[in-house]
């Protein structure tokens, strides 16, 4: 039953009960030699793999980063709609077992559920082929996830790092307003003495906002 959900995941199984384990939700209330048996052990096993794993990708990719910055990385990365992204592009909803009600309630398309699973998931792979192969098992599924920095701090960040290399405060202008004054988009671009970058937003702020942060991306990438 599993073989498929095995090559979506891309692992095959030497204890495919680690699996098995891995897809049973706690609305079950299914118990195993009078103990509970659901997943939630493998999911909080899974969230310190993966957690450490994700630490590691980052602090050897942004050499440049503070821990603040590495901390904000992290949880943008272990986030529960990055693991609910990852689930869904494993297929795992099918194979998730759960109790009719959890069921009737939408319950294979809730991201609490399907991040929870993808986390016993990992928990199982742990369990069945040690901490280096799931460490670098996660860090290439995860290569494609986009790291989400909350914009509120995307102008002050930026206004440390040019003030850090003594060059003028970031400039933001106005180049567009579009559609109109109930629902108008405006289009703001960041313009520094290492680059510019455009952002867009219902309100000035955001869009100061989006601008400095796309810019960041930009510095990070050339660094």
């Amino acid at each position: 039953m599993l073989e498929q959900l095995q090559q979506n995941i891309g692992y095959t199984f030497k204890n495919i009960e680690f699996l098995e384990r891995a897809m049973v939700h706690s609305s079950c209330d299914m118990k195993k030699d009078d103990r509970i048996y659901d997943n939630e052990r493998l999911e909080f096993l899974g969230d310190r793999v993966l957690g450490l794993a994700i630490a590691d990708q980052i602090f050897h990719h942004y050499k440049a980063d503070r821990e603040g910055m590495l901390a904000k990385r992290h949880t943008s990365l272990v986030r529960r709609e990055a693991l609910a992204d990852i689930a869904i592009k494993w297929n795992i909803q099918p194979y998730i077992l759960m109790s009719e009600g959890e069921e009737q309630t939408g319950g294979r398309e809730k991201s609490s559920i399907l991040a929870d699973t993808a986390e016993a998931i990992l928990g199982a792979m742990y369990l069945d082929a040690g901490f280096e192969f799931t460490k670098t098992f996660i860090q290439d599924q995860w290569q494609n996830v986009e790291v989400k920095l909350p914009l509120k701090d995307a102008k002050s960040t930026l206004q440390e790092i040019l003030q850090k290399k003594h060059m003028p405060l970031p400039v933001y202008a106005l180049m567009e307003t579009k559609g109109f004054a109930h629902n108008a988009v405006f289009v703001i671009e960041v313009q520094t003495a290492i680059g510019t970058a455009l952002g867009e937003g219902s309100s000035k702020q955001k869009a100061e906002q989006l601008a400095a942060s796309k810019l960041l991306e930009k510095i990070e990438e050339t660094e």
